[in-house]
Parts: structure tokens; sequence; C-alpha cells
């Protein structure tokens, strides 16, 4: 299982709060949620709103494609661009740091 970040962001005139068509796709999300593991997927956190069209997420799923197909068809890119981003933990990114050399001087500004 891979973790993903997911980002939603939608024009102001697609706001559920000002667009009766996003506002009832909206509606419909939650059971598309709870429906999730039929593509594989599984909504560890959110939708998290702000106040500025965007949402986030964390989410879980067994391939891209099914997180693909969940974003599809619960609707989300009908309203959303929708940006998809593998993430791994910090002691997975603490290990890789600790398995290359780094490239600069400790000064920062000579490549070695």
């Amino acid at each position: 299982m891979t973790t993903y970040v997911v980002i939603t962001l939608h024009p102001p005139q697609l706001c559920q709060t000002s667009n009766k068509v996003s506002g009832e796709m909206c509606k419909k999300l939650g059971p598309e949620m709870a429906n999730s593991s039929k593509y594989g997927v599984t909504v560890h956190i959110g939708p998290l709103i702000t106040s500025d069209h965007r949402s986030f997420w964390v989410m879980e799923a067994e391939d891209y494609d099914g997180l693909r197909k969940f974003v599809v068809e619960s609707g989300l890119i009908q309203w959303n661009s929708v940006t998809t981003l593998p993430v791994i933990d910090y002691s997975t990114a603490m290990s890789e740091v600790e398995s290359v050399t780094p490239i600069w001087n400790v000064d920062g500004d000579d490549a070695q």
C-alpha cells in the first residue's frame, strides 16, 4: 500500500457554497468515501477543508489506478483540480538521507 497526500483545488465559481451542482456533488461524496475500499483506497484523513478553495486528504491505496478511479468516479475531478502525491514516512526518508553522499560542502556553496 502506498500513502498519498491528495490536494484538491476549485475556483470560487465551483465552490460548494456558491454552486448548487457542486454542492449536491459534495453531499454525495460522503457515501463514496465510505465505499472507497471497492477501489482499494482507504481515506485516513480528510477532507481537511480550507477557506482558499483547497482541501487536503491522506489516503492509502493498493495501486495508483485504484486511487485514480476513486477520484474520477467519486466526481472529485468534476469541480476540482486534483493533485496526488505519493509520500514516505520520516524514518524511510531519514534512511534515504543516510544512504547518499552529500554533494555540497559544509558552507553550502561549492560542489564537492
